[in-house]
């Protein structure tokens, strides 16, 4: 089997946690939720944290995530 290219639009996907949709319903856990900065001495700004896709190996393309996005910025393809 073939190992899926999960794609975030992180201009759709602005503030990955309060929404966590893709990390809540995904049944093999692919998603995980990383800093693109981390500051020092200060709160991080939501801006930057971003989802990835980080399992790849564990997705089946079973696409909940694609399509219970509520702001389509999720694409899986093989």
């Amino acid at each position: 089997m073939a190992v899926p290219k999960i794609s975030v639009d992180y201009g759709k996907c602005a503030d990955p946690l309060a929404c966590a949709y893709c990390m809540t319903h995904c049944p093999t856990s692919v998603f995980i939720v990383g800093e693109t900065m981390v500051y020092k001495f200060q709160e991080t700004p939501k801006e930057e944290f971003r989802v990835y896709g980080r399992y790849y190996d564990r997705c089946d393309g079973c696409n909940v995530c694609v399509q219970g996005c509520p702001r389509q910025a999720i694409t899986v393809s093989f």
